[in-house]
């Protein structure tokens, strides 16, 4: 499955809700199919609302820890309070899919609240069962809320917390480091279409899953970082961070 963006509707604001009853129907879909495997690309996903966020680890965690905290906000010692939890939705259960194994496809420009799906889901998937594919992610363990004078037309979005997992871990910083590094940039191959099996990311992970190895690796840091990007829109997209309202 592609995730472009953690949006809430097609105004992005907090109270609407369109999206996420996509996701919901979507997900309904995938559970009927019953999945062995599941790849999760958020190579183009540079964050948005945390609930979002929440509720795709609620369809993707295992259904025994439906309940307990996805992740949780951790604000300065001025804060009251100086900490909020997200749980794992309940209410999704019959949606849930129950998975013991995760596949995710990354690339430098995933971040925020991506990143967090992938930190928050280890503790109860397992690291060693959440396999990362691709390029290290930015590394935005942290979240924003909006601040807005009526005198001004403008909001004001500063980060306000950090996001923990529920082992309390946010150490990604850095970014998050792949399991196994690829990279499209460098390719002379054609660029097939987002979810096309020939396609160089989705090609390799499949075969891992059905075979064990990939076919283009190894791949080095090196190789990863030659291909310099001219534009990509994206840039100014990944901006974004976590959004909590």
């Amino acid at each position: 499955m592609v995730y472009n963006e953690f949006s809430t509707g097609p105004n992005n604001q907090a109270t609407d809700t369109e999206y996420r009853e996509q996701m919901k129907q979507i997900f309904a879909r995938f559970k009927g199919q019953s999945p062995d495997a599941f790849i999760l690309d958020l190579r183009y996903n540079p964050g948005g609302y945390l609930s979002c966020a929440t509720d795709l680890g609620s369809y993707l965690a295992p259904a025994a820890d439906l309940g307990k905290v996805f992740c949780t906000t951790l604000y300065n010692d001025i804060s009251d309070p100086q900490k909020i939890d997200f749980p794992l939705n309940t209410g999704l259960a019959s949606e849930n899919l129950n998975l013991s194994k995760l596949y995710v496809l990354t690339s430098k420009f995933t971040a925020s609240a991506s990143e967090a799906v992938i930190n928050c889901l280890r503790p109860y998937i397992g690291t060693e069962n959440v396999v990362v594919i691709g390029e290290t992610t930015v590394g935005k363990n942290v979240a924003m809320e909006p601040y807005q004078d009526e005198r001004y037309n403008f909001i004001l979005w500063p980060v306000v917390a950090y996001v923990l997992n529920s082992a309390g871990q946010a150490n990604y910083v850095n970014g998050i480091t792949p399991d196994f590094t690829l990279s499209e940039r460098n390719l002379i191959s054609p660029l097939y279409p987002l979810g096309d099996t020939k396609e160089y990311l989705l090609k390799n992970t499949i075969a891992y899953i059905t075979t064990g190895s990939m076919p283009d690796l190894p791949q080095t840091e090196e190789q990863v970082s030659k291909g310099k990007i001219i534009y990509n829109s994206l840039i100014r997209r990944s901006m974004n961070g976590i959004r909590l309202r």
